[in-house]
């Protein structure tokens, strides 16, 4: 082992950033969205208070604004 290999390694170790957790967090996060939809699209049909729907989309505040964008200009990947 050479000082070079030494700082290789080190530099190695401090740049991985990728967490698994970072996934699933997204992915609950989309189901949520999703389920705030189809919650708030079917008590709005009974002519009921949608408020109880307002918790599923406290839980994702970052991706709200995107989500609703893609919404907006037909790209939204999933089925609401």
């Amino acid at each position: 082992i050479n000082a070079t290999n030494i700082k290789v390694r080190t530099y190695m170790q401090y740049t991985h950033t990728y967490h698994a957790n970072d996934r699933s967090n997204q992915s609950k996060c989309f189901q949520n969205y999703l389920d705030f939809h189809r919650c708030n699209n079917a008590l709005a049909a009974k002519d009921q208070d949608i408020s109880p729907c307002q918790w599923y989309q406290s839980l994702v505040p970052g991706l709200v604004g995107k989500w609703d964008e893609k919404i907006e200009q037909g790209t939204f990947p999933g089925k609401i």
